[in-house]
């Protein structure tokens, strides 16, 4: 009677149907969890980022068309009355070349911290902020326009925000990646286990 349990429990343990039913719902269950937590960013993540390149594009189009334009006009003094469009690019080109650069890097920062309601991480959120700190930069410069005590000292707070930025975005890199090894880990253990079972 003995012999016959102890005979059942290994052909228990050699089913290769068993272990690997367990390994599958150890594997799958977590993705499934966080699938279910995530249904909402899985589905409007990609469009909102879709958008969101868009847009950024059209903002790089509109700096990089009104930085040309205001070169062509002041290399070759074009004037601006020959039509009536034209007396509105004269405003944005009265306008400083690092104002302008400015206020495109402010938006397209504000379209990027939007795009980051629709993450489920705050990690989204240190990239628009570089962008916004470094707008914020330019931004200062070009009001004061030169070099003096005030601008040098805003120059020096920016430097540090942007460093502090980029170790946060470092952390948060490193930790993601800690993280993903130590699953790998866990399953790869967790495989040779079930191989030795087998």
């Amino acid at each position: 009677m003995a012999s016959q349990n102890r005979q059942r429990n290994r052909a228990a343990n050699t089913d290769p149907k068993g272990p690997q039913k367990g390994s599958e719902q150890i594997k799958t269950n977590p993705d499934k969890n966080k699938g279910a937590e995530h249904t909402l960013y899985s589905k409007w993540k990609p469009r909102a980022e879709r958008i969101k390149i868009i847009l950024q594009m059209w903002i790089g189009a509109l700096l990089v068309f009104f930085l040309v334009t205001k070169f062509v006009f002041h290399l070759f003094s074009i004037s601006y009355h020959w039509s009536e469009w034209l007396k509105y690019l004269e405003y944005i080109h009265s306008l400083g070349t690092l104002l302008i650069v400015s206020y495109a890097l402010a938006y397209s920062a504000g379209i990027e911290l939007a795009y980051m309601l629709f993450t489920p991480g705050p990690d989204e959120a240190i990239a628009p902020l570089v962008t916004s700190a470094a707008a914020g930069l330019m931004h200062a410069i070009a009001n004061e326009g030169g070099l003096n005590t005030q601008t040098v000292f805003s120059m020096l707070i920016y430097v540090i925000v942007i460093a502090s930025l980029f170790m946060i975005k470092e952390i948060f890199t490193k930790d993601e990646n800690e993280e993903r090894r130590l699953i790998d880990y866990l399953r790869t253990k967790l495989n040779q286990g079930n191989d030795r079972q087998i």
